[in-house]
């Protein structure tokens, strides 16, 4: 390793961004960021167009861009599995196992061992997955000069987690096969040409929001209640199913000890209710009372014309007032599951 010159070139992009009055800031998980490579100054690049070289994986290309555009975004998320706004608005930390996913196609930075680049023969780098989801070989380890937190114009190296290999690019290696755009490999030696820093950072208003609140100090003992049905839905066993997807979003925030899912359809009949769905605050609280718990989660999931719109409150159970409570609104079914994790953090966040 040639520790002379990377220690020249970060002490070098310190001070022409010191120069141009460039004014860093924290990176945050839900953030949108552009990186550069130090030692060319070339963007950290993706487009939908697909590898075609020999013995390629024919993913899509990831490459080092000397010019400015929209393909240069990327977006900060948590590992692989983990849910979409895992840790949002908290500050990214060196030693941190992190995804990028390219915002303009939705897929992640990713490398894979047996697929060699296309003009230095090192390993492959690509974006892979659809919708944001990949597998584990999204995961990267960042590693930040001098440790700390993860800052704009910070000297930066990824760790690729699975084969132990670094985010890598260099001047002078690029042809068609890379739309002659400069090659970014995973490289398992060490050298200059490992360094990268985020050049651009934004925070989208809602991870600014959820940045400023905390998760709840005390973890609440609570009771998930199956969701009330409101107007012709077209799925069987919506609210049951519902009610099971915002459970395993409850956990996952680990704001929530859970201590039992209750059926609807047996406490209508058990408090000798109407079959409405419909039970009043002061109803659950006595519910969950006799439960031991103290807050219950009920909700609801109803659909007017063409809007479906999906309502969770979080009821103490000593006061029966609404301790906190959140809705979302899509056009379809389908989308609904994609939201069910942003709704459980609403209730976990104060």
């Amino acid at each position: 390793m040639n520790n002379g010159r990377f220690r020249f070139l970060i002490g070098f992009t310190a001070v022409f961004l010191a120069a141009v009055g460039t004014q860093g800031q924290t990176v945050r998980y839900g953030s949108h960021i552009k990186i550069k490579h130090l030692a060319s100054n070339h963007f950290l690049h993706s487009h939908n167009i697909k590898y075609k070289h020999k013995k390629s994986s024919g993913q899509q290309q990831v490459v080092a861009f000397a010019n400015d555009d929209d393909n240069n975004w990327w977006i900060v998320k948590g590992p692989h599995g983990t849910v979409e706004n895992h840790k949002a608005g908290e500050t990214v930390q060196n030693g941190d196992v992190i995804r990028l996913t390219h915002r303009v196609t939705n897929r992640n930075l990713h490398t894979h061992q047996g697929f060699p680049s296309p003009v230095t023969n090192q390993q492959e780098v690509t974006a892979f997955g659809e919708l944001g989801v990949g597998d584990n070989q999204d995961d990267w380890r960042i590693e930040v000069e001098g440790g700390g937190p993860w800052e704009q114009d910070a000297p930066f190296q990824l760790v690729h987690v699975a084969s132990g290999k670094r985010l890598h690019s260099h001047r002078g290696f690029s042809n068609a096969f890379t739309e002659n755009m400069q090659e970014v490999t995973a490289f398992e030696g060490q050298d200059e040409n490992n360094g990268w820093y985020a050049c651009a950072v934004e925070i989208p208003d809602d991870i600014i929001k959820l940045s400023r609140k905390k998760v709840r100090r005390e973890m609440l003992k609570i009771a998930v209640v199956d969701f009330a049905e409101r107007g012709n839905l077209e799925v069987p066993d919506a609210g049951l199913t519902v009610a099971e997807w915002f459970t395993t979003a409850l956990q996952k925030t680990e704001a929530f000890d859970i201590y039992e899912r209750l059926s609807l359809q047996k406490l209508q009949s058990e408090y000798n209710l109407q079959q409405t769905g419909l039970l009043d605050e002061k109803t659950m609280a006595q519910i969950g009372k006799v439960r031991g718990v103290q807050a219950i989660v009920t909700g609801s999931i109803m659909k007017f014309q063409t809007t479906i719109s999906v309502t969770v409150k979080l009821i103490d159970t000593e006061t029966a007032k609404i301790i906190d409570s959140a809705d979302i609104k899509t056009k379809s079914m389908d989308a609904v599951p994609f939201e069910i994790d942003n709704l459980a953090w609403e209730l976990a966040t104060e």
